[in-house]
């Protein structure tokens, strides 16, 4: 995510928006059957990678004094589903992120 930051910035000079969009799905399976590498997996892809993605691109528009930052996520994150516990955690983490971030830079552009 580092190095794609950097390429759009050297690319087009700063970076004004970003849409952050990952996500998998893996096999339907209850919780008590899941194994830790299956959870890990999933929260790997969609909530660190937003993570990672979220990091450089604050950073850039720290330096540069502004920008946006779109994350994209199903309704998963609002919700949960039978048998999507590690999907479900996954989305709901990623809007409690999204939340927190906005907070911060909303505390730092008006105080």
């Amino acid at each position: 995510m580092k190095a794609l930051v950097e390429q759009a910035v050297a690319t087009y000079g700063r970076l004004d928006v970003a849409f952050n969009n990952a996500g998998i799905i893996t096999r339907a399976k209850n919780l008590a059957d899941m194994s830790v590498d299956e959870y890990d997996y999933v929260i790997a892809v969609n909530l660190r990678e937003i993570f990672s993605a979220m990091k450089y691109e604050l950073r850039q528009m720290r330096k540069q004094g502004s920008g946006a930052i779109v994350n994209y996520f199903s309704l998963a994150g609002i919700v949960g589903s039978a048998q999507r516990a590690q999907y479900s955690a996954s989305k709901h983490g990623m809007l409690g992120m999204t939340k927190s971030v906005a907070a911060e830079v909303a505390a730092k552009v008006s105080g």
